[in-house]
């Protein structure tokens, strides 16, 4: 039996059905896509209706030639599931990105699980000691470590917060370990320079985190400053934000100095020599000497301890490793170069501090530094600037340290500008 795909009327033969379709209205209304699908659903149709009679066949050939009229046979389900149309009737697409767009994860390292003697390269002398291997994850991607096995991998308690820098891809239980804050409620005056908390809480959520606003954002800002216990909206009657951003910048904390002595801040001179108009000297030692006064440095050991006793550490890789890539069986292995604790220099120098006699059980690492000085500009209209000196800690990962809100750049010095000192003398002398 054939029917009509536009008007459902059956037919007995499909060349019946075809001298009908010339003639028949409803069937010169619908659109191809619709006509498509209809034929789809009229062949699946066929298929069960086929189907059910090849099992009421088989069902008489088992039973008898008995009659077999009204019998009830279940017929077998038909894997294809009748396809959904828009109102268009264009089949119902579900739209995915191309592969090339997508962004996944970066998977967490395997556990290490064994001992391994096989590696890429001849190990150096320094490294001939145990090695430890994890297993390779699901893109080939496996770690080799020396000595001993780390006790626990950064890895495993990173996020995506740590790794993204955009509000709009963040939750509550994404925030990373730098955007963790101390409280200061317990403190005096914690919300100074402003008049009040209500203030102080307000200005604070609007300067945080990251200028563009997110649904988390806003989260925060009803969880952290409406509902915070010394919210009082009655402190925000004539508020201002013009004026509050003011008295930030305005603001001087004389019992607490910029560069405070409990901070670590020391204050010094530097003594240059400087070439005289018109006169030679026989060596530089006999030249004049200019102090340069107003630097402002911290030793770099007690900011490699102030870092270490930073919740962000948790994130320090403490283990240098090897890390290698198999495509697939076929394919020789790759040796991959991501991170500075992942190079053959860490990796060397690890090992050699490790091999040395040593009276205690405390772990020992490697801290690798990376210092950094450019001048600041201050102001978009206007010449005030600065010339601070970073330090980086190379045990976090770049991709964390290179985020602005991550926090990990320390200052251990501003160092001021000789050329206006200079000009001064000369205009004083």
């Amino acid at each position: 039996m054939d029917i009509c795909p536009g008007c459902r009327k059956p037919f007995a033969s499909s060349k019946a059905v075809s001298g009908h379709r010339r003639y028949c209205a409803k069937y010169a209304e619908l659109p191809a896509t619709v006509l498509r699908a209809r034929r789809h659903d009229l062949e699946l149709l066929e298929k069960t209706q086929a189907a059910a009679d090849l099992a009421r066949r088989t069902a008489a050939e088992l039973n008898g030639p008995e009659d077999i009229q009204g019998m009830e046979v279940d017929a077998p389900e038909i894997e294809e599931e009748l396809p959904q149309y828009r109102a268009s009737g264009l089949p119902a697409r579900r739209s995915r990105l191309p592969r090339r767009y997508r962004d996944e994860t970066p998977p967490i390292p395997l556990p290490v699980v064994q001992a391994t003697d096989v590696h890429l390269d001849p190990l150096p002398e320094t490294l001939n000691s145990d090695v430890f291997q994890t297993e390779p994850n699901k893109y080939g991607i496996y770690r080799e470590y020396y000595g001993s096995i780390p006790s626990y991998t950064p890895d495993e308690i990173t996020s995506l917060g740590d790794l993204c820098n955009s509000p709009a891809f963040l939750h509550e239980d994404m925030l990373s370990y730098s955007s963790l804050t101390l409280p200061v409620h317990n403190q005096p005056n914690f919300f100074a320079p402003f008049p009040n908390p209500t203030t102080y809480r307000l200005m604070n959520w609007f300067s945080s985190i990251s200028n563009l606003k997110s649904l988390g954002e806003l989260n925060r800002l009803v969880n952290d400053v409406f509902l915070a216990d010394d919210f009082d909206r009655e402190d925000l009657h004539g508020f201002s934000a013009t004026r509050e951003a003011a008295r930030i910048d305005s603001h001087r904390d004389d019992t607490s100095p910029i560069f405070s002595a409990d901070d670590g801040w020391i204050a010094s001179s530097v003594p240059i020599y400087v070439p005289a108009k018109g006169f030679r000297h026989a060596s530089e030692k006999e030249a004049p000497v200019f102090n340069v006064d107003g630097l402002q440095y911290r030793k770099i050991v007690e900011v490699v301890k102030s870092a270490f006793q930073e919740p962000s550490a948790a994130q320090f890789h403490l283990s240098p490793f090897r890390e290698f890539w198999t495509p697939s069986e076929s394919e020789p292995t790759e040796r991959l170069y991501s991170e500075i604790y992942s190079s053959e220099a860490m990796v060397e120098e690890h090992q050699k501090i490790n091999s040395q006699p040593r009276n205690c059980d405390l772990e020992t690492f490697v801290i690798p530094i990376l210092l950094w000085s450019d001048s600041t500009h201050l102001t978009s209209f206007g010449t005030a600037s600065l010339w601070p000196t970073y330090l980086f800690i190379g045990n976090l990962s770049k991709y964390i340290r290179g985020k602005p809100t991550s926090f990990s750049a320390h200052h251990i010095a501003y160092i001021p500008k000789v050329t206006p000192l200079i000009s001064r003398l000369e205009l004083i002398n």
